[in-house]
């Protein structure tokens, strides 16, 4: 007996049409023995990546496929044999939506010859065209569609057989069987997996239901009423088919002949334009060099006094990362439309998460942070120990953000720049709730139960029936609600529908349909099949375009105030010790103030009392759930206002945290005592912190191990060094990136100091903005 593979196989990923999830199929296939699978859900690519790399993960060979949609709308199986069938079926796939003016996706013959090559087709289950002509009595035309397709795709088409229990099925393949005797082709078995086990079947049911808005009792398509589209075993498919074992063994066959290797993480970044005669990188050096003089000398206008040697010294390292990264083109586009908003006027933030650590950002204008001045590092942004791409978010005017994108798509062209898709999952509570729907169960029944997973959010099934006993006392008693509780928990996590992200825009070197699918959403938006997660890997580099409404307002007040007292105030340049707004902010007189409006953090304002910029930096930090529920916030308002003496772990924290009062606060300082208690360059110490933040209990042994030699090594007695390595563990997944802290608290200080000090012109802007 030789090996079987799955050929035909729609997971997670085929909308609503299959309930099979990735991480469960890879688990069921080692079970199975299987060597190697494919994917092939309906006309999209959007579960290609993750199913690769889960593949390769388990030691399965990965098949690349897709169940496409020839005119007007026959299934036909389609598989990547190599580079040229992945490129070529991205375009079919692509092609499907873009030239194609019905809602369906679909692709026509003379699109499918001309992207044929190294793709394998097999001809489908009863939707597809051969199996169509069959049952309708024309196996004349049947054979002449056979032919047909053996000259788009030579010596690559099978006629596909399955064993689901439907009467057409055994129709269809008596005839197929027929067909390849006089045309001489191969037949090939797949058993059309629309569910991971037997017992699924009834949620697969409800998908169908949901999909076509009927109950169940109402569901009658004909394709789904076999209950055997589950994942099987090799031994179960050779069972089924002992009456044409050749079709099993066949399987592999095509399995051997697709030997598809994705390109991962190789960039694809957009391509600057640059000087004639220069590279990307020395561009970027003479740019990043002539716009960091021109900081420092600005810098010095205002009075900051650190040495120019420290900045040098900085931009050395960083440029060199950069270029070892291969990215120069990636800052230099970044700055170029954050430099292009501020010259037409668009308000942009001063920064918006860990960039601020970056003094390039900060030389080219990406940023409005001093990354020296505030203590900031560069590795917290980008490591260069890390195979990551960088995360630049940049807040826009909300009312002027899409000129921003529209700048983008004029200079780097449509077919090079387009938003990403993003998906809505099934959670508990809508699990429940649209499979109530369709058992016929009333609202009135479950409404409690929806009402209760509201309360949960972001707790599963799972967990509700394990910790809560009235549930699990009613799934118990109640038949209906077990029903109900046993497909929910299939449903759960399930993605069902598709849109456009709201900010993420991609811009790549090269058309997009040579690295990626696209789509076409409900609302007609052009989208990257491919989320976040897999782009990143699929080397596309995500640019993220936010609004935000406080820079309009911003932005209003300060042309109110133009008007009004003839006053021109450049907002990045305010004095950040301005009395008179820490006054505002100690009463919490802060309704409008960025981040400052919820009667919560005004109370912490005024127990905090600031009176510095860095007190505005830590109340950002602060004002978070997790952070107050544990006492953090306590314990820093305790020290600051004296109540309590602050502590240091050991003496030599002091430097670092004193800042804080004592309190651990950012990323920043957690990589800070691992640089300096143990010696850690801060690359690796952004590796620890990472993994305090998640809290991996076995690679948290192995830093603390690698953190005392390093202590030791620095003269750090054994017991300092676990008390403060257990410092960092107790309180470094609390901790915040300081440089996101340092970007929001300059936007909050910048309103209050407007509504300080022009409380009218502030109060209209709110007023006309809202």
């Amino acid at each position: 007996m030789g090996d079987f593979v799955h050929l035909h196989l729609h997971t997670e990923w085929s909308l609503l049409n299959s309930t099979i999830k990735l991480n469960k199929l890879f688990e069921k296939a080692l079970e199975f023995g299987y060597k190697a699978l494919a994917i092939t859900d309906y006309n999209n690519l959007f579960g290609w990546i993750r199913f690769y790399e889960k593949a390769l993960e388990a030691g399965i060979k990965p098949i690349l496929g897709c169940e496409v949609y020839v005119e007007p709308d026959f299934h036909l199986i389609l598989l990547c044999q190599n580079e040229t069938g992945y490129k070529n079926l991205i375009k079919l796939i692509t092609l499907s939506y873009l030239k194609n003016p019905s809602k369906k996706p679909s692709i026509n013959k003379s699109i499918l010859k001309k992207y044929s090559a190294g793709l394998i087709a097999l001809s489908g289950c009863l939707c597809g065209e051969i199996p169509r002509a069959i049952l309708s009595g024309k196996m004349d035309l049947a054979r002449t569609l056979a032919r047909e397709y053996m000259r788009i795709f030579p010596g690559c088409f099978y006629l596909e057989i399955q064993e689901n229990g439907l009467p057409e099925q055994n129709q269809v393949n008596q005839a197929l069987v027929e067909l390849a005797e006089d045309l001489d082709l191969p037949l090939v078995a797949t058993n059309n997996c629309h569910y991971l086990l037997p017992e699924d079947y009834q949620a697969f049911r409800v998908l169908t239901c949901l999909q076509n808005n009927s109950s169940d009792k109402e569901n009658q398509i004909k394709h789904f009423s076999s209950d055997k589209l589950y994942f099987t075993s090799p031994e179960e498919m050779f069972a089924r088919f002992s009456w044409c074992p050749q079709a099993v063994e066949n399987t592999w066959k095509i399995a051997e002949s697709c030997n598809l290797i994705l390109k991962l993480n190789e960039y694809h970044l957009p391509r600057f334009p640059v000087p004639d005669g220069s590279s990307y990188d020395e561009f970027f050096e003479k740019v990043v060099r002539e716009s960091l003089a021109k900081r420092i000398a600005e810098l010095k206008k205002m009075g900051y006094t650190l040495p120019e040697s420290q900045y040098q010294k900085r931009l050395e390292y960083e440029i060199e990362v950069i270029k070892n990264k291969g990215l120069a083109s990636y800052f230099l586009a970044v700055a170029d439309y954050i430099n292009w908003a501020r010259k037409q006027g668009i308000p942009t933030s001063p920064g918006r998460g860990k960039v601020g650590g970056s003094l390039v950002a900060f030389a080219l204008g990406i940023t409005q942070i001093d990354p020296l001045q505030y203590n900031l590092f560069f590795e917290s942004f980008l490591n260069p120990k890390l195979n990551e791409l960088p995360d630049i978010d940049v807040d826009f005017c909300e009312n002027r953000r899409k000129e921003v994108i529209n700048y983008i798509h004029k200079k780097y062209g449509t077919e090079q720049v387009a938003p990403i898709i993003t998906f809505t999952y099934f959670n508990a509570r809508s699990a429940v709730r649209e499979t109530a729907k369709v058992l016929n169960i009333s609202a009135s029944q479950v409404r409690k139960i929806v009402d209760f997973l509201f309360q949960k959010a972001g707790v599963t099934l799972d967990e509700v029936i394990a910790k809560e006993p009235y549930f699990k006392a009613l799934v118990e008693k109640d038949k209906k609600i077990q029903e109900l509780f046993a497909i929910a928990r299939v449903i759960e996590g399930l993605p069902y529908y598709f849109s456009t992200q709201a900010s993420g825009l991609v811009i790549s070197d090269a058309p997009l349909i040579e690295y990626c699918p696209l789509a076409k959403t409900e609302n007609g938006d052009v989208v990257i099949q491919f989320d976040v997660k897999a782009l990143e890997k699929a080397g596309l580099i995500k640019f993220d375009f936010l609004s935000l409404k406080i820079l309009t307002v911003i932005n209003y007040a300060l042309k109110l105030i133009r008007e009004k007292y003839g006053k021109e105030i450049d907002i990045n340049r305010l004095p950040l010790n301005d009395p008179k707004t820490y006054e505002l902010l100690r009463k919490g007189d802060t309704e409008g103030v960025f981040q400052m409006e919820s009667s919560s953090i005004k109370e912490l304002l005024i127990q905090i009392q600031p009176s510095e910029f860095k007190h505005l930096v830590a109340l950002l930090a602060l004002f978070r759930p997790s952070v107050l529920e544990f006492g953090i916030a306590n314990q820093y308002i305790n020290a600051k206002q004296n109540r309590e003496k602050v502590w240091y772990p050991a003496p030599e924290l002091e430097p670092i945290l004193k800042e804080t009062y004592g309190v651990l606060l950012y990323h920043e300082q957690v990589m800070e005592i691992a640089h300096v208690i143990a010696g850690y360059k801060l690359e690796d110490a952004d590796i620890l912190r990472r993994t305090l933040a998640k809290k991996e209990t076995e690679k948290l042994s192995i830093e603390k191990a690698l953190f005392l030699k390093r202590a030791e090594e620095k003269g750090i007695s054994k017991e300092k060094a676990k008390q403060i390595f257990n410092f960092l563990e107790k309180y470094g997944s609390y901790t915040f990136s300081k440089s996101h802290a340092v970007a929001y608290a300059l936007l909050a200080f910048q309103s209050a100091y407007l509504k300080a000090h022009y409380p009218s012109c502030y109060r209209e802007a709110l007023e006309c903005v809202s």
